[in-house]
């Protein structure tokens, strides 16, 4: 706490928000620790295999600079290889967005023709971005900041990144952040944290850890990466 012309200053900062009180009264301001991947080499690999899992929920908070900037594609939160999952990063999105995409093959899970599911959303701002399908279901849900964005029923002939098994390519064996799955088409973004759950989450567990960054739900938590695990080149699983 400090006197500064007569105002008294206190800040508290948990790593996600810190909450300042001047005069008594309490305000806060966003600002979380962050991993940082400079869109030109840096990225991490996540080992990871999704095959045969029942759903599945990729939470994460992320900054990613104006679409405007970006020269050339990019991707992160990337697994796969069509069918496959991920951010994306694109010299063509206007109005500072950036894109999510959910592919699929229609009839043979190798062969069949690419379905793209596509929403985008603005860049240029910390945002708490979920993605939930669930495969008895088999609908696809988009949160940002804890409210449904986008929501698409996948039919039942078309394979999704659940339905290739892990021998078939090494992209269904890792998580990339930073690039694709390939470790090509780096992505200039931040994380605060990625979460990696089996099953699909709830809205309301959805919303429960967007309240609650540091106590999320761990049912069925795979992966917690956070700001604060980072050691060196090396990005300790929370989980």
């Amino acid at each position: 706490a400090q006197q500064c012309g007569g105002v008294s200053l206190s800040v508290q900062w948990d790593g996600f928000t810190a909450t300042y009180t001047v005069d008594g009264t309490q305000r806060s301001v966003f600002e979380p620790g962050r991993v940082h991947f400079d869109g030109r080499t840096g990225y991490a690999v996540v080992p990871l295999t999704v095959y045969g899992w029942g759903g599945i929920t990729v939470e994460q908070y992320i900054y990613a600079p104006p679409a405007q900037r970006f020269t050339q594609w990019g991707s992160s939160t990337h697994m796969g290889a069509r069918p496959n999952i991920g951010l994306v990063y694109s010299p063509s999105y206007v109005n500072s967005r950036i894109g999510f995409e959910f592919t699929t093959r229609v009839g043979d899970p190798y062969t069949g023709q690419v379905k793209w599911y596509t929403t985008s959303f603005p860049s240029d701002r910390w945002q708490h971005f979920v993605m939930t399908y669930d495969v008895a279901t088999r609908i696809l849900r988009i949160y940002i900041n804890g409210t449904l964005w986008y929501q698409a029923t996948i039919p039942a002939d078309e394979y999704t990144i659940l339905d290739i098994p892990p021998s078939s390519s090494i992209h269904y064996q890792r998580l990339v952040l930073g690039a694709s799955s390939a470790i090509d088409n780096f992505a200039p973004v931040a994380y605060s944290y990625l979460r990696v759950y089996s099953r699909t989450l709830t809205e309301q567990e959805v919303q429960h850890n967007y309240r609650n960054p540091n106590s999320p739900v761990t049912d069925g938590l795979e992966v917690w990466l956070s700001w604060d695990s980072f050691r060196g080149n090396v990005w300790l699983d929370k989980s």
